[in-house]
């Protein structure tokens, strides 16, 4: 009897039986950038932190956060100092001006692009930093013009203190619908191919470890290549023109399960699904129509398991004082984005 107490102390220790789980709070949250939106940053801040504070994730993929003043602005808030952040190191000063050209005001010292992470610093280590370009070139950003932007995924390994299990967690940002080959004909999308560049990243990570991605995609479950096929030439050139953001395949491809490695959308997985909100009444909500999404990655050799327990997303709205060069909307509380955030609680089991 000793014997096999001592063997299977062994066997624990060691972890040749594993039965370790792990319960994860992760968010994805575009907070709507300070220069893009009438309603001002200062009057959205409250918001978007309290909105933080109201689920106290364990990760969150933060789109949005172009400056540093800004995290500073989110994390200086009641509650949220528990927060650790991995960003992208920009690198050179050329490729720090060439970004800063495409916004308005900024410092380059403050630039942090587009996608960040936050992350409980009492619960977990970040190590293995890195992000790469969407794009033809991953170590450097694209060009910028009018149909373009330069966009970039950042993700870290994590390990909880107090199981010492890891797992891969990143944020990205894909670019809007179509672009135009020589400004005249519809040529690659841009999604599609960020997808594409997401899933080879992606494959040899995920192989042996778990990884979630937390991903603003400019894309959701709807297809629109039927609807491209009825389009003259002329109104698809008007349509790119007015800056109309076409939804592409890029989520069909991400979630492409019959391929070497997709994404699982953790909403599809819940349990329970649910809309969170302080109003009386709130507007429909589809998540099928959804750009806003937490993946987590399946590979031909290693399948993780994860028990999604809810999914929700958050609709509460704040008092708006004040708006850039007017009065807010009828007086009517606002929300703190144009984003809502979405938070899936779950269990991963390793």
């Amino acid at each position: 009897m000793i014997y096999s107490v001592v063997i299977l102390s062994f066997i624990l220790c060691f972890g040749l039986i594993s039965a370790q789980s792990l319960d994860l709070k992760l968010m994805t949250f575009n907070v709507d950038c300070r220069l893009c939106d009438k309603h001002a940053w200062g009057d959205r801040i409250d918001g978007l932190s309290d909105t933080i504070a109201r689920h106290s994730p364990d990760l969150i993929g933060i789109q949005e956060t172009m400056f540093a003043p800004d995290i500073d602005d989110l994390l200086s808030a009641t509650g949220l100092d528990e927060y650790g952040v991995v960003c992208p190191e920009l690198g050179s000063p050329e490729i720090k001006n060439k970004l800063l050209r495409s916004v308005t005001q900024g410092s380059v010292e403050d630039l942090k692009w587009d996608a960040c992470i936050f992350y409980k610093n009492d619960r977990f280590e970040a190590s293995d930093s890195t992000f790469f370009w969407l794009g033809p070139d991953p170590e450097k950003p694209g060009d910028f013009d009018m149909f373009n932007i330069p966009r970039l995924a950042v993700y870290a390994l994590f390990t909880d203190k107090s199981t010492s299990s890891t797992f891969y967690f990143g944020s990205t940002h894909f670019d809007h619908g179509d672009h135009m080959d020589d400004g005249i004909m519809p040529s690659t999308n841009n999604c599609v191919k960020m997808a594409q560049e997401l899933l080879e990243f992606t494959a040899p990570l995920a192989e042996t470890t778990p990884m979630f991605w937390t991903c603003d995609c400019n894309s959701n479950y709807r297809y629109i290549s039927s609807f491209l096929s009825f389009l003259s030439f002329d109104s698809f050139v008007l349509i790119h023109q007015l800056f109309i953001h076409i939804r592409s395949n890029a989520f069909a491809i991400l979630t492409n399960s019959s391929s070497d490695v997709y994404l699982e959308e953790t909403w599809d997985l819940s349990q329970e699904t649910d809309v969170l909100t302080n109003q009386e009444s709130h507007e429909d909500y589809d998540h099928t129509d959804s750009i806003d999404h937490i993946f987590l990655a399946q590979t031909e050799t290693y399948k993780p398991s994860v028990d999604v327990a809810t999914s929700v997303v958050d609709m509460y709205k704040y008092p708006c004082e004040q708006e850039k060069g007017g009065v807010c909307d009828d007086g009517m509380d606002q929300y703190p984005s144009d984003h809502w955030a979405i938070v899936s609680e779950m269990t991963l089991h390793f």
